[in-house]
């Protein structure tokens, strides 16, 4: 019998002009395949204005549970209304794990929420995997990509993650 973790892992959904940006359906498919590992969900936050259509896409790839933030003045992004909304949500569902992309967006907002929560940040990766206790190990480039860091967290909870762009695959 697969053992069964407690919490999910929260992908952030970047948007811009109503549409999904393509690295967030990428962490959605890293999502769901870490999660399967662990027996564990698959929690999407979507912050915006008439975000409705983008939940059902972000539905359509792999999202168990859609949290959304809808709201006009949410239409244009903000470090620090985006931050609460994320930090918040975490902070009420204790995901593993929080993805994001590697994008000008999620660079801005990664080192914020790692901050908030008291945890680490592996940022640019391009490669994950999850143990059977839900601790996360990530390779990423280092020195201009000449070389690659293997790292890996120190506890399964608030493991915050951005994804470098057109690595990974969208599973739909």
């Amino acid at each position: 019998m697969t053992e069964v973790l407690m919490g999910s892992i929260l992908v952030f959904i970047e948007q811009r002009n109503g549409k999904v940006k393509k690295v967030s359906l990428e962490a959605l498919g890293v999502a769901r395949r870490l999660a399967g590992k662990i027996n564990a969900g698959v929690d999407a936050v979507l912050i915006g204005s008439n975000i409705d259509d983008m939940a059902r896409e972000v539905s359509s790839y792999g999202a168990d549970r859609i949290f959304l933030a809808d709201d006009p003045i949410f239409s244009t992004y903000s470090s620090e209304g985006y931050l609460y909304i994320t930090s918040d949500l975490a902070g009420r569902i204790k995901p593993l794990a929080i993805l994001m992309g590697a994008t000008a967006m999620g660079k801005d907002l990664a080192p914020g929420l790692a901050a908030r929560l008291r945890t680490g940040l592996a940022s640019d990766c391009i490669t994950l995997d999850i143990d059977k206790s839900g601790f996360i190990s990530v390779t990423r480039p280092v020195f201009g990509g000449k070389l690659w860091a293997e790292l890996s967290f120190s506890r399964p909870e608030f493991q915050i993650v951005t994804l470098r762009p057109n690595v990974f695959s969208a599973i739909e």
